[in-house]
């Protein structure tokens, strides 16, 4: 210890204890709001085979509510020889008490179950209800109206009644809908006025279940990417660009992985220069606004560029909110803290039906080549792959 010339001892600064979990279910759950929600057979098995993935995105000290085998163990070790930042992350093994708990996203359902296992400092009902409606699709109307930017498409629309949704469909006449809460590439159509009555029982459903449904116009996209937010203490600052491609399903396929330097590159390229760091700004600003002060993780907020009438890019400036986690979080981590300098990567979440597709697809990769904590060529399994592993997560350098 240091005393200062007015008297003050300095003390060490300790970092909290932070409990990291893998929850990807969560917009499911977020979907079904109980708190004994049972996700999907494949939901349980990607958060399984993927449960390690939190470790790219820890602050240490950290310790991952994952499986304490012989298969993660091993992993981790390796890890840390390779990446000297990952040396204060470990295995949770039930006895150490974590200050700070941070699944991958909070709903009931997950709270419930950290809950059963006895681990501490949890939010409580109120705090989950908070979370749950910050998650509404909803909540991108409101940051339309807060944001004063050009080439801005109009503003999605809530809707309570199918004959709203009915007039929202004809005046945009290619529209998207979408369910408030749902699953990635879940509860999001494609409508146009002549596919409409096909789909008539499915949105009188999710209006009877959730209380609404979004309307947007359909928009010729260019490129998906977001702005990843790290919140704490009512404090909300910029954390990183992400750059991703979705399938036809309108669901995560893989993300580009570059320093954050190099992703705003390509984002004013594949722009013609348009203004990011105002959109950043005005955006912080509406987040402080209606993020409550309690919350603790990230938030992302899905973008596109997409090409206007006259040919020009505009900006779509909230496709959604992702109060929690992402995959993009992650790609945006990894692009600044294991890409070598000036490298550009890919990552990829992929399902393999069989062991042995799971074996050729691993075959075809080339071995990671890693110097100074930096993956300077090909393929990092970013978790590790056990005997039933069907799901794996890979970062790779061409």
């Amino acid at each position: 210890m240091r005393t200062t010339a007015a008297g003050w001892i300095n003390l060490p600064i300790l970092r909290m204890l932070s409990l990291y979990l893998f929850n990807p279910e969560n917009d499911l759950a977020l979907a079904a709001g109980i708190a004994n929600y049972t996700a999907p057979v494949l939901a349980r098995k990607i958060r399984s085979d993927l449960q390690m993935l939190p470790m790219w995105v820890c602050e240490s000290p950290a310790v991952l509510y994952a499986d304490d085998n012989d298969v993660n163990r091993g992993f981790l070790l390796r890890m840390k020889q390779d990446f000297p930042h990952l040396s204060r992350v470990g295995l949770w093994n039930r006895t150490s008490v974590p200050e700070r708990v941070m699944p991958w996203g909070w709903s009931p359902a997950i709270a419930a179950e950290l809950a059963r296992a006895g681990v501490p400092h949890l939010p409580d009902e109120k705090a989950l209800q908070a979370i749950r409606q910050l998650s509404h699709r909803g909540q991108t109307v409101g940051i339309f109206r807060r944001l004063r930017l050009p080439l801005m498409p109009e503003s999605p629309v809530e809707c309570f009644l199918l004959e709203e949704v009915e007039a929202a469909v004809r005046r945009f006449s290619d529209a998207v809908v979408k369910a408030p809460w749902s699953g990635s590439g879940r509860g999001v159509c494609r409508v146009s006025p002549d596919s409409l009555p096909s789909f008539r029982i499915w949105i009188e459903s999710v209006i009877k279940k959730q209380g609404s449904i979004m309307c947007e116009r359909m928009l010729d996209g260019l490129q998906d990417f977001a702005m990843e937010f790290r919140v704490s203490g009512g404090d909300v600052r910029f954390a990183g660009y992400s750059v991703f491609f979705n399938n036809a399903q309108m669901s995560y396929d893989n993300a580009m992985v570059a320093s954050t330097g190099l992703l705003r590159e390509y984002l004013d390229e594949k722009s013609g220069g348009y203004d990011f760091d105002t959109l950043q700004s005005q955006l912080r600003e509406a987040l402080c606004e209606i993020v409550p002060d309690d919350y603790e993780g990230y938030i992302g907020v899905d973008m596109l560029l997409y090409r206007r009438e006259d040919g020009t890019v505009g900006v779509n400036p909230c496709i959604e909110m992702n109060v929690r986690t992402t995959m993009g979080v992650v790609a945006s981590v990894l692009g600044d803290s294991v890409v070598a300098d000036g490298k550009v990567g890919t990552m990829e979440v992929f399902y393999h039906k069989t062991k042995d597709d799971l074996a050729r697809y691993l075959s075809e990769k080339e071995k990671p080549v890693i110097a100074d904590g930096r993956l300077q060529a090909g393929t990092l399994l970013l978790t590790p792959v056990g005997d039933d592993t069907l799901y794996t997560a890979t970062l790779t350098i061409s």
